[in-house]
Order: C-alpha cells, then structure tokens, then sequence
C-alpha cells in the first residue's frame, strides 16, 4: 500500500490483542483467553496455579517473578514443580496436559 492509509488492525471477535510497532509497521499480537481452555488440577498449590497460566501467556521467568512480587528462582522452583506434578517438560507439553486434564471432566 503505497501512500495510502494502512488498514486499521482488529482482532477476531473473541481474541484478546495487543499492538506493537517496530519502525513504520505495526503488528497485532493475538492470543485467547486461557483460561476458558484449561482446568488447573486440585494437585497444583495456588500459587503453581497462578505461574502455569503466566507460562502459558508466555511470561519469562523474570516478569512473571516480577509480577507475582517475587524472585525469578522461586518461579523457577515452582515452574519445576509444575512440570514434575503433570508430568511435563516444556511449556507447549504443560498447555497439552492442562487441556487433556479439562478434557476429562
């Protein structure tokens, strides 16, 4: 699109979007609410349940420490107990997991 106006970025209906631009381009970033497609199970503590939805928004160990008001090692720690309590050892292995477990009920 030369000279004209750029097309104005909306997200899908149902998708949760934020913008970002990198010199004269900008980008939409979508994601859907996770929440809705997972089941955290009663076998997690409160606290694991609040770092695994931050792991699968994507967070790093560092804003998710950041924001829970806590250090990046305590993440780390709880991260572990995570993977260990499901069975898990990656990020995409944790969303798999939490859905299957939705699934059953």
């Amino acid at each position: 699109m030369s000279g004209g106006k750029k097309p104005a970025l909306v997200a899908p209906s149902g998708m949760r979007s934020s913008r970002f631009a990198i010199a004269d381009d900008e980008y939409l970033v979508l994601s859907y609410p996770i929440e809705d497609d997972i089941v955290l199970p009663d076998s997690l503590t409160d606290a694991e349940r609040a770092v695994a939805v931050l792991l699968l928004r994507g967070m790093s160990l560092r804003a998710i420490a950041k924001q829970r008001k806590t250090s990046p090692r305590t993440i780390a720690n709880q991260s572990r107990s995570i993977y260990r309590k499901l069975g898990v050892g990656s990020r995409l292995e944790l969303g798999v997991a939490l859905r299957r477990e939705g699934s059953n009920d």
